[in-house]
Formats: structure tokens, C-alpha cells, sequence
């Protein structure tokens, strides 16, 4: 539980930063002129103008934490007794390490799906009732107090110790890493620039950091144009249509991997996909869902007043949307 909660602090604190980063300092200011004190101004002020930050957070949290595979195979494997084995690993290991049952594993993972959907449409509407207020743009910062601004710097290098121990392992050769990897190098284990030399010289370190440049440019690129569009017509358009495609949306985040990776991998093939360009699709595919979560988030706090404007104006859907939506 540790170890998830720190590897997805990270990305769950660049979305409460850009949150509180548009909160309206001239409410928070007059709260303070009222007299209320910081615990009031976090619970009654703070919290209810972050509300859309905390759903997205929230979210995304409870469908990934459903989802866990790796750190579960990395860390427990299931042990002891498969009491550490959480419901993807279990899938995975239904579907390949038992002969003839890769239909058992299948239903397994529709099964995952369906419970994962319904704890998050729950999730979902009970942020949706509890609501929000809209978020303005400010510039101006608010103070805090001294001591929770060391307290929280205090928590940010905790956060950051396992990257260290990471760089200080870096120096250390295998035998000694594998021994203590907290300690700091000694004379024995220090081994200077050789493990990058030799990441660098016999790994296609370069070769491959390209290849995941190209991947990646060209996936973002395709997602945030397609999402973009796709999350506009789903806000301005607000019929059973445009809610029942932002709905798949919302499964195709919760979808665990295990349940799509056969058929994908075929899919892949026959499409004739497994190159480097065809992975920007497959990313296009992953990646959809939150993004068009998070657009559509964003694009309902645009006035729609100023797109009409536009088009009054003479301005096509194109140029009201790539001058005029894609700059706010």
C-alpha cells in the first residue's frame, strides 16, 4: 500500500497543484478579513473549490488501485498463500499458467470489469452530488504559515528518498547493491561511471530512447488532438448520444489490461500494427479515456458565450476551435 501510494503521489499532486494554482485568492483573502481560521478556510473554502480536482484524483486512484499488477508481482507475488494476490494477478495467472482454462480466465476478467465499473460510477455520482464550485483564474499566491510550509518540504524529500537510494546504487556493483542497496558506496563497491558506461556502450540505450521519442511525440500529439475534439462535441452537444460515448470513455479507463491483452495482441497483428507509428493508435486507444475525462472537465468551465461570439463573428468550427478553444 506504500509503495503504490508513493509512486502515485507524484501525478496525483501535478493535478491538486494546477487545482489550487486557479483558485480564487480574493475569496480565500476575504474568508481571512472575516476572521475564519485555517482549519475553516481548508474545509469550507479549499476543499469545496478543489472538489473537480479531487474526483479526477479519486478516480483515478480507486480504478488503478483495482488494476494493481506489477507492484503486486514485484513486491508479494501473492505470498504467503495467495493472500497478497490481488484480483489482476490472479486473472493473469487463470489465463496463462493453467492449461484450458483461458476461457475461465476471460470470464474472470469481464467479471473483474463489471464490479471495477460499478464501484467507479458510484465513486463518480457521489462527487457529482456533493458538487463544486467553479474554479477562477488568479495569479496572486497565498501565504501559509512557516510551519506547514516545512512540514510539507519535510514530506516532499521523504517522497523523493527511494530516487536517491536509486542514484546512490548507480555507483555500487551488482554483488553489494544486492547486499545492502541503503548503503552509500564504499571503497569496495564503488565503481565509478562503469555501469553507465556500460548501459551506454552495450544496450542501445541511445538507439532506443529515440524510438520511445518518435512513439511518444506522435501518440501525445494524436491524443490530445483527437480527445480535444472528441471532448468538445461531447460537452456542446449534451444528448443521450454524446453522454452514452462519454460513458465508454469512462469503462475505457477502468478496463483492466489483463482482460483486453490476448485479443489486443491479435487484434494487433491481423491490423498489422506491431510497428512503431501503429503504437501511436494503440496509445490513442489507451490513453483516450482520461483524456477525454479530463477535457471535458475543462471545457465545461469555458462560457460557451464566447464560442458564439466567434461564429457571430464569421469564425468557422475549425478556427473557433483552434483559436479560440485550444488557447484557454
Amino acid at each position: 500500500m506504500l509503495v503504490v501510494s508513493w509512486q502515485q503521489i507524484g501525478y496525483m499532486m501535478i493535478i491538486y497543484i494546477a487545482g489550487l494554482q486557479s483558485l480564487p485568492s480574493d475569496v480565500i483573502e476575504a474568508a481571512a478579513v472575516d476572521g475564519a481560521t485555517g482549519m475553516q478556510t481548508m474545509f469550507r473554502i479549499i476543499i469545496p473549490l478543489m472538489m473537480p480536482s479531487i474526483t479526477v484524483c479519486s478516480f483515478l486512484t480507486v480504478t488503478n488501485g483495482f488494476k494493481l499488477y506489477d507492484q503486486n508481482l514485484a513486491l508479494t507475488n501473492g505470498a504467503p498463500s495467495n493472500m497478497s494476490e490481488g484480483l489482476a494477478m490472479n486473472i493473469t495467472r487463470t489465463f496463462y499458467g493453467r492449461m484450458g482454462w483461458e476461457g475461465v480466465g476471460q470470464a474472470k476478467a469481464v467479471l473483474f470489469f463489471i464490479l471495477v465499473a460499478v464501484i467507479a460510477l458510484i465513486q463518480k455520482q457521489t462527487h457529482h452530488k456533493q458538487g463544486g464550485a467553479g474554479i477562477m483564474n488568479s495569479n496572486n499566491t497565498v501565504k501559509h504559515s512557516g510551519f506547514w510550509s516545512a512540514f510539507f518540504a519535510v514530506l516532499s524529500l521523504l517522497w523523493i528518498f527511494p530516487i536517491v537510494l536509486v542514484f546512490i546504487n548507480s555507483f555500487k556493483q551488482k554483488a553489494y547493491i544486492s547486499e545492502n542497496a541503503f548503503s552509500l558506496p564504499t571503497s569496495k563497491s564503488f565503481v565509478g561511471l562503469e555501469n553507465y558506461t556500460r548501459g551506454i556502450e552495450t544496450t542501445n540505450l541511445f538507439t532506443s530512447f529515440g524510438w520511445t521519442f518518435f512513439i511518444t511525440v506522435g501518440a501525445v500529439t494524436l491524443i490530445l488532438l483527437c480527445t480535444s475534439m472528441c471532448a468538445w462535441w461531447i460537452v456542446r452537444v449534451d444528448n443521450w448520444v454524446a453522454k452514452l460515448l462519454y460513458t465508454l470513455f469512462l469503462f475505457n479507463m477502468i478496463v483492466p489490461f489483463q482482460m483486453v491483452m490476448f485479443t489486443l495482441s491479435k487484434f494487433v497483428d491481423m491490423l498489422k500494427l506491431n510497428t512503431p507509428w501503429g503504437l501511436w493508435f494503440i496509445y490513442l486507444g489507451f490513453g483516450a479515456g482520461l483524456a477525454v475525462f479530463i477535457f471535458t472537465g475543462v471545457i465545461k468551465g469555458i462560457p460557451k458565450s464566447l464560442e458564439e461570439s466567434a461564429m457571430i463573428d464569421g469564425a468557422s468550427v475549425p478556427r473557433t476551435f483552434f483559436r479560440l478553444l485550444c488557447q484557454l
